[in-house]
């Protein structure tokens, strides 16, 4: 495995623990999470969009509450506990992630 996948894995499983995990998540799908952070970690900006999972489209439903308390979440994590936190030139760190969510994902590590 290449070390850009080992990370991007990573990150998946940062973003779900500190998202997802202990959610009530009433369907299937995918949350996108888009984010920026200055060098200290601090979430400056923050993107959770929620979609269907492309093998389950029919057990989707957009569930604004969760979509609000992802990223309400997500604007006070600390992203230097993520692995990979990198900066640029500018001390910013920016970037994406997917994490997929089901009922009986929840509460598993």
């Amino acid at each position: 495995m290449s070390a850009g996948r080992h990370s991007a894995i990573a990150q998946q499983q940062f973003f779900w623990e500190s998202l997802l995990r202990d959610q009530a998540v009433t369907s299937i799908g995918k949350a996108s999470v888009y984010y920026e952070a200055n060098a200290q970690g601090h979430v400056e900006g923050c993107l959770v969009q929620l979609y269907p999972h492309p093998l389950r489209r029919d057990a989707f439903r957009l569930d604004g509450n969760l979509q609000a308390q992802l990223n309400s979440r997500c604007m006070a994590l600390d992203l230097r506990k993520m692995p990979g936190f990198v900066t640029d030139e500018r001390g910013l760190a920016n970037g994406y992630s997917e994490v997929d969510y089901a009922p009986w994902r929840v509460g598993r590590p």
